[in-house]
């Protein structure tokens, strides 16, 4: 009923997983918006991402694009 009411909520993804887009992801998941924080994309070994919120590294950033088709994430 709420997700009627405000919308549906849209996917949104984070080039990078650093402390400032950990940051920016934590702000966004906290406030009501019609935003979904789906999770990251990062590059780097995932030994060296160290993530202590809930949201999901989603794959390297060569796989980025085909994400952005599949899921209709407006770039």
């Amino acid at each position: 009923m709420i997700a009627r009411l405000q919308g549906l909520r849209e996917k949104a993804i984070v080039v990078g997983m650093n402390e400032q887009a950990m940051a920016l992801a934590c702000r966004m998941s906290e406030r009501p918006t019609n935003l979904h924080m789906a999770g990251f994309y990062d590059d780097r070994p995932t030994e060296n991402l160290r993530s202590q919120f809930s949201f999901p590294l989603l794959g390297k950033l060569q796989e980025l694009p085909q994400f952005v088709n599949e899921n209709q994430i407006e770039v």
